[in-house]
């Protein structure tokens, strides 16, 4: 079980499946709280 935060900073627990994931840290993913390459839009 992984454990990332929500959009308020409280803390919420996922279960993951093996594999790779990316966090995004920069808050225009549509699929938080994992990153879905919306950075590289260059908005």
């Amino acid at each position: 079980m992984s454990q990332t935060n929500d959009d308020a900073g409280m803390p919420i627990a996922i279960t993951l499946e093996p594999g790779t994931y990316f966090r995004c840290t920069c808050g225009k993913s549509n699929n938080l709280p994992f990153c879905d390459g919306a950075h590289r839009t260059g908005d």
